[in-house]
């Protein structure tokens, strides 16, 4: 089972837009950042939040296992968490989010190092692949152009607006590297 029940969970990460293309290197690297117990969880989730109840229907578990790993892979940066009126939610991150999470503490460990070459080995296989396509995992910038940055405060209607015509929308957070802080992000694919 151990090995099936990672594959079904890069399987899942690969609908995400980002992808999750297969390689013997990611199953080693899910089974580093998930348990077993912890992936047979992850796969009640989706990419938007679901209740401990909903995923324990989803995963084919009892609630409090459910709540028990969900809440395990939150602490762990594995899973997006979020409160809303009283109910807690989770939801799968995409594979960059996975690939960042481990990281963020800014301290290399035994997981780091196990980690580090993994995704060296698996990137250098996928990346081509990984966002699909037409669009790469990268930023892509127009040689010899400039591209107008600019900050702005949108409105409450305007950002709504966004959100409705948007296809997917991710949410999370990121290290501002130059100050040390993070921020609120939400993302939108048009």
């Amino acid at each position: 089972m151990s090995e099936a029940v990672y594959e079904r969970l890069r399987e899942m990460l690969d609908v995400h837009p980002v992808g999750c293309p297969p390689a013997p290197e990611i199953i080693e690297i899910l089974k580093i950042l998930f348990t077993e117990d912890e992936a047979s969880v992850a796969l009640g989730l989706g990419f938007r939040p679901f209740s401990v109840d909903e995923i324990a229907t989803r995963a084919g578990v009892d609630a409090q296992t459910a709540g028990m790993h969900s809440e395990s892979l939150a602490d762990k940066g594995m899973v997006f968490a979020r409160q809303k009126n009283g109910t807690w939610g989770y939801a799968l991150l995409n594979m960059t989010s996975i690939f960042e999470n481990p990281c963020r503490k800014g301290v290399r460990d035994e997981t780091i190092d196990r980690l580090t070459p993994l995704w060296q080995q698996y990137l250098s296989i996928t990346s081509p692949q990984i966002g699909g396509e037409s669009s790469s995992i990268l930023r892509v910038a127009p040689v010899e152009k400039k591209i107008a940055s600019h900050a702005e405060i949108l409105s409450y209607e305007k950002v709504d607006e966004m959100i409705d015509h948007a296809n997917t929308m991710e949410m999370g957070m990121r290290l501002l590297q130059e100050k040390g802080k993070l921020e609120d992000v939400i993302k939108l694919n048009t």
